[in-house]
């Protein structure tokens, strides 16, 4: 029986596509900035102008169409009218078990998203695959986990191990005056040798957990 040969897909290319320099994205290219309504000033007809000595923060972008197959062909920028960004919005080694601490950023660009873009992206966050932050109509929306929509909630600040601790270390600890067996305040009691065990910190239910 003949063995079922895998398939590799070959790498993305831009292929002529410019999107990320029309002015969608915010950033300085050797000297001049570009921004919402301002293209990159090396962008050219047929593409970057100075492609061979382009600037870090370009030869480090990373289109999220580009550089995996997870987003259909028809996600390119060019046919989406998006630019797809991979973020994270909690460090790995905080994530629970089967949890993503990353999320899919999505910009428009110049026109909204299509039914079928959307119709995706709703699948795919409804099966617990994917958490998406999107733009439609200039306006910012979020798909996804209850913890990751709670965070963009929150500000959508990425969460972080030292953010955890600094969490413990100003947790507020509930303390009541403790009692002796027989219900009288130990406080009360001569014999209690040291005043701290006059308290007891308690669990505080006052607040959700």
């Amino acid at each position: 029986m003949e063995l079922t040969k895998k398939f590799t897909p070959p790498k993305r290319e831009c292929d002529g596509c410019t999107v990320c320099c029309q002015g969608w994205l915010s950033a300085e290219a050797l000297g001049y900035r570009f921004f919402p309504g301002q293209p990159c000033h090396w962008v050219g007809c047929s593409g970057c102008t100075v492609y061979a000595d382009r600037p870090p923060v370009c030869q480090d972008f990373q289109c999220g169409w580009k550089e995996s197959h997870f987003l259909p062909e028809w996600f390119k920028p060019t046919e989406s009218n998006m630019i797809a960004l991979w973020r994270e919005w909690k460090a790995e080694e905080m994530c629970e078990e089967g949890e993503n601490g990353q999320y899919l950023c999505l910009s428009e660009c110049g026109k909204s998203m299509t039914a079928k873009h959307m119709t995706w992206l709703n699948n795919y966050a409804a099966a617990g695959v994917l958490n998406v932050k999107y733009q439609y109509e200039g306006r910012w929306h979020w798909i996804g986990s209850d913890a990751f929509c709670q965070w963009n909630c929150d500000g959508a600040v990425p969460i972080t191990a030292d953010d955890e601790q600094k969490k413990e270390e100003t947790k507020e600890v509930k303390r009541e005056r403790a009692r002796n067996p027989d219900g009288t305040y130990k406080a009360d009691d001569p014999s209690t040798p040291d005043i701290n065990e006059a308290w007891v910190e308690v669990e505080d239910t006052t607040k959700p957990q």
